[in-house]
């Protein structure tokens, strides 16, 4: 696939998570991104082909099928607030249960759905790798 679908995972690098903390978290939002995708499945037959739900879906199938390639930013807590702004409906936000290092209900990480690498929205672009 010369474009691939990428899923982007964004964490905020402003609450000083240990590594072992950033891969549970990155793991817990794509879980969730995961259980959506299997709950529009489930209800398949009933979305109309032109929804953005039925759109997502499709997007999930191939981006199984090509690699499921994910890419981890990091974003700054300033940042995180225009980016949940922006991405509110097609986000994943991880929030901590407050069992180790983060309190209780802190938000940690968002995954976005699929989407091809090269329109990726520009504040995506601008954010650096973890």
């Amino acid at each position: 696939m010369s474009d691939p679908l990428v899923v982007y995972i964004v964490v905020r690098g402003d609450l000083g998570m240990s590594t072992g903390k950033v891969c549970a978290q990155v793991g817990h939002s794509i879980q969730y991104l995961m259980s959506h995708y299997f709950k529009l499945i489930l209800v398949e037959t009933k979305i109309k082909s032109t929804t953005c739900e039925h759109q997502h879906a499709e997007d999930m199938m191939k981006w199984e099928k090509y690699g499921s390639t994910k890419i981890v930013l990091k974003a700054s807590d300033k940042q995180w607030g225009v980016l949940k702004e922006v991405f509110a409906k097609e986000s994943f936000i991880v929030r901590d249960a407050g069992k180790t290092e983060i309190k209780s209900g802190e938000e940690t990480c968002m995954a976005l759905w699929p989407a091809p690498k090269s329109k990726a929205h520009l504040l995506i672009q601008e954010l650096p790798l973890l």
